[in-house]
């Protein structure tokens, strides 16, 4: 894996599946999707709770999730997106840090999680060029 800056809890996050990213959050492809593309939105600076993010970074990281959701229905056809937040551990958070999830909502609905599959680093990096290809597109 290269060597990466960012950080998700403990983990690093290899710089090929970084979608976008300003100062404050990034976003990445998440290793078992719920269905192709989900994205997490996560802000650079490890905090388990979103209350305890700073305005700027909300701000940062709701334009992000607007970016991403916009991103993935030019770039994979899904007419809806959802987004979720589990904001600690009895709420179903398993990573002790704040992110957001956008997720491409497609016909066949969302996947139930005992049929969610591990996804490769190769796989998530090429679904991250697909989605930043769009970005020059109107």
């Amino acid at each position: 894996m290269p060597e990466s800056s960012l950080i998700f809890e403990k983990y690093p996050i290899d710089p090929s599946i970084v979608i976008f990213e300003d100062e404050l959050a990034f976003c990445t492809l998440s290793y078992k999707p719920i269905t192709p593309g989900h994205i997490l939105v996560i802000p650079k600076r490890i905090e388990q709770y979103y209350d305890k993010l700073s305005a700027d970074e909300v701000r940062s990281m709701a334009k992000l999730v607007t970016r991403c959701s916009g991103a993935l229905k030019r770039a994979l056809g899904c007419k809806e997106v959802t987004f979720g937040c589990q904001d600690g551990p009895h709420a179903g958070q398993t990573v002790k840090h704040v992110h957001i999830h956008v997720i491409p909502a497609y016909d066949g609905g969302l996947i139930d999680d005992d049929d969610r599959k591990q996804w490769s680093v190769e796989m998530m990096a090429k679904m991250a060029r697909r989605i930043q290809g769009v970005e020059a597109e109107p």
